[in-house]
């Protein structure tokens, strides 16, 4: 099954991974992570995606991505997230090219993951893509279509936070210098398009503005009641 974890950057979606991670081995269960080989998060070849599967199947939850970053993603993303936002082009480009990339990462790690009865864990999903690049320039609505036949989680959980706090935690962080978090407004914009995908899709909200165990122990409540977290 496949559990991922959306929110703006510092929302809190990495720590309640790890904190599953830790529950999961207390349990017993095998724990891996994309970080253990590639913690750039970056892919270079097809051949690359092999040997990250390969390395993966010996344990049994996974911590993924939604997506690896190809090169050419990652240049189009150093120019994008420095940019004013304006340039349409640029962010229909990212796009497209981030979609290539989920696509070839489900299509070469995920899925046969998933044949062999793992459990992934994915930090971010394509709603974080709809909602970053919805903010970036591109249409949302085009956005939504372009991965209405993507793989869906089994659950897909939304960590809230509030814009000013978002806004401090990345002060110091390097993603704190990009354009999107160095003005308040752009923040807000971005959360609200995550609140519209709560709306319109399966996404379930967690209430991000309290202690990490208080997060962590509602996450647990809603997988305790998931059919397939409980094999």
């Amino acid at each position: 099954m496949v559990i991922s974890f959306s929110g703006l950057d510092g929302a809190g979606k990495t720590t309640q991974i790890k904190m599953l991670l830790e529950a999961c081995e207390r349990l017993g269960y095998r724990i891996g992570s994309i970080y253990d080989i590639y913690p750039d998060i970056r892919y270079h070849s097809t051949q690359d995606l092999i040997e990250l599967r390969e390395h993966l199947e010996k344990y049994d939850v996974i911590h993924l991505r939604y997506r690896l970053n190809s090169d050419e993603n990652s240049d189009l993303m150093a120019v994008l997230e420095f940019s004013d936002l304006q340039d349409k082009y640029l962010a229909k480009a990212t796009a497209l090219q981030g979609y290539f990339d989920h696509i070839q990462l489900y299509r070469y790690v995920v899925c046969p993951l998933l044949k062999q009865g793992k459990t992934i864990l994915s930090d971010r999903h394509y709603y974080d893509e709809i909602a970053f690049k919805s903010v970036y320039g591109c249409d949302y609505l085009a956005m939504k279509k372009m991965y209405i036949n993507c793989c869906r989680p089994d659950v897909a959980f939304y960590i809230t936070a509030d814009p000013q706090d978002i806004m401090d935690r990345n002060a110091d962080r390097p993603d704190g210098q990009t354009t999107l978090y160095r003005d308040i407004t752009h923040i807000v914009r971005l959360t609200q398009v995550f609140e519209r995908l709560v709306q319109e899709t399966e996404l379930i909200t967690i209430n991000g503005r309290r202690s990490r165990a208080s997060v962590h122990n509602d996450i647990l409540d809603v997988l305790h009641t998931c059919p397939k977290s409980k094999r």
